[in-house]
Order: C-alpha cells, then sequence, then structure tokens
C-alpha cells in the first residue's frame, strides 16, 4: 500500500511539472502572438500614442528648455544686450531676450544639448554674456583667438556652426580670411561673423562668401546659432 502511494506520488509530481511546461511552452508560443495580433490591429493607434509619449518625455525630460534653462539663457542674453545698447543700434525692449528664448522650438533645444561651436575671437572676454546664453542651452564652444588656432581646432574636430569676429593681429578682415580658407578647403560649416560695426559694413561681403550671417547684435546672434544647429541633421 506505502509502495503504491510512493508510486502514486511519483507519478503526480511528473504530471505537474509536464503541466508546468507545457503553460510556459504555451506561454512562449501564445504571448508572441498575442503581442503580434495586437501590433496588427492597433498599429496606427499604439503609434500616435508612442508618438503622444515621446513628445510628452522630450518636454518632461526637459528638452523643450526647462524653466531654468530659459531663465539662465534669457538672462546671459539680456545682459548682452544691455552691453550692446550703450555703443551699438540694438532696440531698447526688456522683453526682448526673453522672446527670443521662447522663440526656440523644443527640437531645436534637443540638438543643442548634443552640439559643438567654435568660437574665434582674440578678446573672448567680450563676448562672456552671448557665451552663457548659449551654453545655458548645453551647447559646448571651443574656443580660439586666431585663425591659425582655429585651422588647428577644425582638423581636430568637427563643429555644428562657427563663429568669429572681423579683424584680428594684423588682419583687418580675419573673419573672412578664415571663411575663404574654410570654404577653399571644402569645409561648409555654418559660418557666423559677431563684431561691431564691421560686421554691418562687410554683411554684403560676409554673405557672398558663404557666411550664414553678419551681426552686431547678441539676439540676431543667438538666433543664426540655434539656426544653424536646427539645419543639422541628428
Amino acid at each position: 500500500m506505502v509502495l503504491l502511494l510512493a508510486e502514486g506520488f511519483v507519478v503526480l509530481d511528473d504530471v505537474t511539472k509536464i503541466v508546468d511546461i507545457l503553460a510556459k511552452l504555451i506561454g512562449v508560443i501564445v504571448w508572441p502572438a498575442v503581442i503580434i495580433f495586437i501590433l496588427v490591429r492597433f498599429g496606427k493607434i499604439i503609434g500616435t500614442l508612442l508618438s503622444s509619449l515621446t513628445e510628452f518625455s522630450i518636454k518632461g525630460a526637459g528638452f523643450e528648455a526647462s524653466g531654468k534653462m530659459k531663465t539662465e539663457a534669457a538672462a546671459a542674453l539680456g545682459a548682452a544686450l544691455v552691453k550692446q545698447r550703450s555703443s551699438e543700434s540694438v532696440p531698447d525692449d526688456p522683453r526682448l531676450a526673453s522672446q527670443v528664448v521662447e522663440s526656440v522650438p523644443p527640437r531645436v533645444v534637443q540638438q543643442a544639448s548634443k552640439s559643438n561651436i567654435l568660437w574665434v575671437d582674440d578678446h573672448p572676454e567680450n563676448n562672456i554674456h552671448e557665451r552663457r546664453s548659449l551654453e545655458a542651452f548645453g551647447i559646448n564652444i571651443v574656443p580660439a583667438e586666431s585663425t591659425e588656432e582655429a585651422l588647428a581646432r577644425i582638423r581636430e574636430q568637427s563643429f555644428d556652426a562657427i563663429i568669429s569676429d572681423m579683424g584680428r593681429a594684423g588682419d583687418s578682415e580675419a573673419g573672412l580670411t578664415l571663411l575663404d580658407k574654410l570654404r577653399a578647403a571644402g569645409n561648409f560649416t555654418p559660418f557666423i561673423i559677431y563684431a561691431a560695426a564691421r560686421a554691418i559694413q562687410l554683411r554684403s561681403k560676409a554673405l557672398q562668401k558663404g557666411a550664414l550671417g553678419s551681426t552686431n547684435r547678441p539676439d540676431e546672434l543667438f538666433k543664426l546659432t540655434l539656426s544653424a544647429i536646427g539645419k543639422r541633421q541628428i
């Protein structure tokens, strides 16, 4: 009797194992089939949902420029505008900096955080506020103080845009000289001239040579730089 009971338990245990294996096997076979059915039946709806979730995630993660990023960028750009108003024809509008920052699309903000900008100027201390307004969006700015240093930097890495002043040590049109060298070498990185009155005086010449823009205004520089980044393919 005891032997029969023992054998019964063994058989029952084997049956339990077999049932467990079959359940797992059915799970392996059935669940993919269910998933495939759902994807086929509700693919369009799921796609729309995922798109909405992605957009929400991008905004939620801060790619739409968090309040802190916007505040820092607007504050720095505002400081640059105040500084320029004393010597250049910049509109005396306290809302201008905020309006410019708010106009940046979320997609461009996302790209900005992965961007590298080369800034060529032999007096970089003059552009502290402008630089900070761009860095607030996560843009990495690499400085260079001469045409030679700029060319060396460009040989080392690629950039999403290049900002250059106009006159430097012995060359009153150093910005255009650098632009000529780059274009002659087949380098078509978006190029922006940022200088004082010379940027306006030589704007037509700069554009003819292939510059994206030439300005003496911080707000225009900000918009030109973000525009160059926005045209880059992710």
